[in-house]
């Protein structure tokens, strides 16, 4: 079997800012591309593996973090949230408060994270952190900066209407299912994310897609949302492209106009890393000559 090809990152370096002037609503579109020496139909099986790895495989009564999580800086973030300071995104009008009191903070924090689950699974709410009552129409917003998604125009209208009322249609989604992460993006300048997602799983022609909407993320990001997309080469059946597109509302972007410009560069480069990083390991399991 031919090597992997080179990775082709998109110039430059698929980075885009959307926001408004307030800096309320900046989102970070962060895309890297690679092309691969092999059939799209081994890179699905490969990315279908590694994106079911953390698979939560009951909701309904019960949410436990993964045996990652416990580590201190997480641990001692749990004990120290309060209304004044948490180092945790958490609602302010009643997470934060119920875990100040809470005995037990892991279980408290458990509990929380398995109703936001609840929450989105029943109907596809998603509840804001600190002072937002809800990320619901973020979400959307970040739906529509999708640009690969034009595409697959069928899995798109699906995407930016039935998705989010909860219907299913015939073949959309392909499979979907719930899991849970830490995300080490930048370890030598970011802690460890917890991030709690939903998969879902789409075929359109020549494409594969899989879109993944973190329904909780414990750290830096106020939303966010990973599509990764697996196209066939037209031409030559033993070739295949894959292209993954984060985007991300960033706490560190809506403050000020400096920190911002400070702060951008760097998240782009880790981003850009940590997803350069993702495409390289999907040959680990695959045969080489």
């Amino acid at each position: 079997m031919p090597a992997l090809a080179e990775i082709s990152i998109d110039e430059p370096r698929s980075s885009t800012i959307n926001s408004s002037d307030s800096f309320e609503e900046p989102f970070l579109v962060t895309k890297t591309t690679k092309k691969f020496a092999v059939s799209a139909e081994i890179i699905y099986s490969q990315m279908k593996s590694r994106l079911k790895s953390g698979q939560l495989v009951d909701i309904k009564d019960k949410y436990v973090l993964p045996p990652d999580f416990f580590e201190e800086s997480q641990q001692e973030a749990l004990r120290r949230c309060n209304l004044e300071k948490c180092l945790i995104k958490l609602s302010s009008s009643n997470e934060i408060p119920n875990l100040k009191n809470a005995k037990n903070k892991i279980e408290a924090y458990q509990a929380m994270i398995l109703k936001r689950l609840r929450d989105y699974a029943d109907s596809k709410q998603l509840m804001g952190y600190e002072d937002r009552k809800s990320n619901s129409p973020f979400y959307r917003k970040m739906v529509n900066l999708l640009a690969t998604l034009e595409k697959s125009p069928s899995t798109m209208r699906y995407l930016k209407s039935d998705f989010w009322k909860g219907l299913r249609n015939p073949g959309q989604p392909v499979d979907s299912w719930y899991r849970h992460e830490m995300v080490n993006i930048a370890p030598d300048q970011m802690q460890p994310i917890l991030r709690v997602s939903e998969d879902t799983e789409y075929f359109e022609g020549e494409r594969k897609l899989f879109l993944e909407v973190h329904i909780y993320t414990n750290h830096y990001f106020d939303s966010s949302l990973t599509l990764y997309e697996i196209v066939s080469d037209r031409k030559k059946k033993s070739a295949s492209e894959v292209i993954v597109t984060d985007i991300m509302e960033i706490d560190e972007l809506k403050k000020t106009a400096l920190i911002r410009a400070m702060f951008t560069g760097k998240m782009v480069k880790a981003v850009t890393t940590y997803q350069t990083n993702f495409l390289e390991s999907l040959d680990s399991n695959i045969k080489k000559p």
